[in-house]
């Protein structure tokens, strides 16, 4: 997992951060962030670095029409099917719980089962971390693509 200062730092500038999720807006939220552009793909989105010191320390900003909708982040590594690992990953996510709840307050949504998740949600945005058995992840969306997502699982 990532070490706790930056979930910290990410967290605390993800809470922080308004703005209006445009394409045009990202490399400025990027750059608060601390992250580091790999890779810009014309107008489908940017590719960054983290600088986590996971395996694979990508973050796609994918952009639609000019607008960004969710940045998925993974926080740690991904597991294999081992029981041990998967234990590992629920220790992991529930540290990041931890953490987050420590920053952000308590919860607004958390969901129970084989692939757990908790959210919170501001008038703009919902942070969530998830535990998908095969990593944990970070995720910031804009409500209303966030709602979207919803309603296509219910």
């Amino acid at each position: 997992m990532i070490n706790r200062d930056d979930l910290r730092a990410t967290l605390t500038t993800l809470k922080e951060t308004s703005w209006s999720w445009t394409s045009a807006e990202a490399p400025q939220v990027i750059e608060r962030l601390g992250w580091q552009v790999i890779e810009v793909i014309d107008d489908d989105g940017i590719v960054v670095t983290p600088q986590w010191g996971l395996s694979r320390d990508e973050v796609n900003v994918p952009f639609r029409n000019g607008e960004v909708d969710r940045i998925i982040m993974r926080i740690t590594d991904v597991a294999s099917d081992r029981s041990a690992e998967l234990s590992t990953l629920q220790d992991a996510f529930s540290e990041a719980v931890s953490t987050a709840k420590d920053l952000l307050g308590p919860p607004s949504e958390q969901k129970v089962g084989e692939q757990p998740e908790v959210r919170w949600r501001n008038s703009t945005s919902t942070i969530s971390i998830a535990n998908t058995r095969l990593a944990v992840s970070l995720a910031w969306a804009q409500n209303d693509f966030q709602d979207k997502l919803d309603s296509l699982k219910a």
